[in-house]
């Protein structure tokens, strides 16, 4: 660009130099005083502004088709190409956000080392490498303290990868913080502090974040998912209803944010399973029936009711036949779902007979509705090999996993065959009492995957893998590595609803086996709680844990009068 900073603030037409001026006092204005010498149109400046503000809004749609302009208007504008994958992202767009990211990255040449950086960071991001963004980020905010867009980035990459690595998702909290430390209107910081909060039952915290967020963002696209977020989080019945009979006219994306948000945040798994049944019964779009049945199926199992699961993708194989049989086989490999190796066999003719080349749900813009498309050559001997696994036909499972692994893909999904792969060779290897043997298979996985991925998909996520890894770890004697991934394995999508009783009964028995008889008593509850109304199968594991309650409850200290 040519000319001073000053010489290009006064040739901006007035409403773009008063929004520039609002934007531009302390360390939070930093990229957007960037983006003022990094381009040398003005109309292009214009749109970015109008995108940034429309960002400060929580006004994602409009943010993005802003940034979209300015592209237009300069090609090789970075940070509008950067700030066009954020909005992408928040409207779970995930091929715009990663194609827009490569073109911030490749037009950084205007930028400083310091910012060619974190571009660096957010690149690596979205392809799926947290260690390394990380490490970037926390490496940068040591060295400058005050800039936020590092600080929020590093929230992020903890945010949605700790769950995966087997961390507390909590650790995000502070750097959520330091970027309200600076700015305090930064909406999606608010949004993503909100959750912890409620993660973490602080109800007089979150409700001073809400009103925050609702003053800031009045006509925001996340009002109906923060809204809902605390109704749920307080179990109040009025506001529950509220968001249930607002639920007709909200957004499809804002209504499986909401989900989303009450099933991983909340203990309110109920109301999670409410807002789904309802959204299930409405008339929307396909794809968006087709997730809300296959969430409400993991809820169902969630709750040891793997009949009623069924029943569920029944109803889902009429609106998606395909999408019904594949989470048929996720459930039937689930290490705890009840056996029977008739259904199996006849579930692995089914998904060995299925289409794999159509795509999955065409048009819908967001991934959340798309989950499997480009996958399903894939989970076809994925899906094969873990029932073969479990069926105990080792010759055939590990045919699948070579199969896979001789597969050609691009990117993260290269890098997720192989972890898929990996795992079904683990689960053969547990199988036949090799588990350390099986543990070193799982710890070669890379978990390279965008999170937003994750979200959308148990196979994206590697449940069943993560699972396997923590019981190896139990198995193995390793109690407190287990615990940690037993206590962080639910934060990225709602499928891990139905491993939570299996957590809380592992827990429990970690917490006896340390002597911490007080917290095996309390997961011990909450797993008899969660499977007070299982299948009469699963019956005896309720029955032994009731057993096991109640000799905890009197080997505990008595109460002082």
């Amino acid at each position: 660009a040519e000319g001073t900073d000053d010489e290009i603030f006064r040739l901006v037409d007035d409403v773009a130099s008063r929004l520039l001026a609002s934007l531009s006092g302390g360390p939070g204005a930093r990229v957007t005083r960037i983006a003022a010498v990094t381009t040398s149109s003005l109309p292009a400046l214009r749109a970015y502004l109008e995108g940034e503000a429309a960002m400060r809004r929580g006004q994602f749609e409009v943010a993005q088709m802003a940034f979209a302009r300015a592209i237009a208007a300069d090609s090789a504008f970075a940070l509008a190409h950067y700030r066009l994958s954020v909005a992408a992202e928040w409207l779970t767009r995930t091929e715009l956000a990663q194609e827009a990211a490569e073109q911030a990255f490749v037009h950084s040449g205007r930028l400083s080392d310091r910012d060619n950086r974190l571009l660096d960071a957010f690149h690596q991001w979205r392809l799926g490498d947290a260690d390394y963004a990380e490490d970037i980020y926390r490496s940068h905010v040591g060295t400058y303290p005050d800039d936020v867009e590092a600080w929020f980035q590093l929230g992020e990459v903890l945010f949605h990868y700790n769950p995966v690595r087997a961390r507390p998702v909590t650790e995000s909290a502070d750097a959520f913080r330091q970027v309200l430390r600076w700015e305090p209107d930064h909406a999606t910081s608010l949004v993503h502090l909100a959750r912890l909060l409620a993660r973490q039952d602080d109800l007089d915290a979150l409700d001073s974040v809400v009103a925050e967020f609702v003053a800031l963002s009045p006509e925001g696209d996340r009002q109906y998912e923060i809204l809902a977020l605390q109704a749920f989080a307080h179990g109040d019945p009025d506001a529950e209803q509220r968001t249930l009979d607002a639920l007709g006219a909200a957004k499809d994306l804002s209504v499986i944010l909401a989900i989303w948000d009450i099933a991983l945040y909340t203990d309110n798994l109920e109301g999670a399973e409410r807002l789904t049944e309802r959204l299930a019964s409405l008339p929307r779009a396909v794809g968006v029936r087709s997730l809300a049945y296959s969430y409400l199926a993991f809820m169902k199992a969630g709750r040891g009711q793997f009949r009623e699961a069924s029943r569920v993708l029944d109803l889902l194989a009429g609106v998606d036949p395909r999408s019904a049989l594949e989470f048929r086989a996720l459930l039937a490999s689930l290490p705890f779902a009840p056996f029977d190796p008739a259904e199996l066999r006849r579930i692995r003719e089914d998904v060995l007979a299925m289409d794999t080349t159509s795509v999955h749900v065409p048009g819908e813009v967001s991934m959340y509705f798309s989950i499997h498309n480009n996958l399903h050559g894939m989970l076809r001997p994925y899906l094969a090999g873990e029932l073969s696994a479990r069926l105990g036909d080792t010759a055939a499972a590990l045919e699948y996993a070579a199969e896979i692994e001789a597969s050609t893909y691009e990117g993260m999904v290269q890098t997720l065959s192989h972890d898929l792969a990996r795992g079904i060779r683990a689960r053969v290897a547990q199988a036949g009492g090799r588990e350390q043997e099986a543990l070193s298979i799982l710890e070669a996985n890379q978990n390279q995957v965008w999170y937003q991925m994750m979200i959308a998909s148990p196979l994206y996520s590697q449940d069943i893998e993560r699972y396997l890894r923590a019981e190896l770890l139990y198995e193995l004697g390793r109690y407190e590595e287990a615990d940690a991934w037993y206590a962080n394995f639910v934060g990225t999508s709602a499928y891990e609803l139905a491993y939570v009783p299996m957590l809380e009964l592992r827990r429990a028995q970690i917490a006896e086996r340390m002597g911490r008889t007080a917290e095996s008593v309390a997961h011990h509850e909450r797993f008899v709680s969660l499977w007070s109304d299982a299948d009469p199968e699963l019956r005896n594991l309720v029955r032994d844990a009731e057993r096991k309650l109640s000799a905890l409850r009197a080997a505990l200290p008595a109460e002082s009068p």
